[in-house]
């Protein structure tokens, strides 16, 4: 299996709509996971949930180099089990593996969204993991919340 040395982190920034401790690893949110407590997401946008207890919501994430990686399983049976799944690792290892391997195109320090894209030709939308779209932030220091040390 392949290891990655980067991963999605959560900043802590509720002017960001970023409600994870600063630090938890993020992914895409799954069935029964929901931001409507502390936020209502922008049009066209989701949000990532944080890897630990409460798989709180964050709408911005940062790239971070880990010093000794990441397989997709390690990522999957993370994600498993703070959804209080009985399986330890589900079947579907791809979508694990795809996020990780979109992840790890982007430098580090990079803020990362989730996005919903069209397809051309249908109806359907599909999640895009991007670089965050930041406007309207000029009283934030958003390179201080972007660039901490992790690990």
């Amino acid at each position: 299996m392949i290891r990655y040395d980067k991963i999605l982190v959560s900043i802590y920034s509720p002017e960001l709509d970023s409600y994870a401790n600063q630090g938890d690893i993020l992914f895409l949110p799954q069935k029964g996971d929901s931001a409507k407590k502390l936020f209502k997401p922008r049009r066209g946008t989701s949000y990532f949930v944080a890897l630990s207890d409460g798989r709180k919501p964050s709408a911005i994430g940062v790239i971070k180099r880990i010093k000794s990686g990441i397989t997709a399983e390690n990522l999957a049976r993370l994600d498993c089990m703070t959804r209080n799944k009985k399986t330890a690792i589900p079947d579907n290892l791809e979508v694990y593996e795809k996020f990780l391997e979109r992840i790890n195109k982007f430098p580090e320090n990079q803020p990362i969204a989730l996005y919903w894209q069209d397809r051309f030709g249908s109806k359907e939308k599909t999640l895009v993991v991007n670089k965050a779209i930041l406007r309207g932030y000029d009283d934030l220091n958003l390179e201080e919340i972007f660039q901490f040390d992790y690990e």
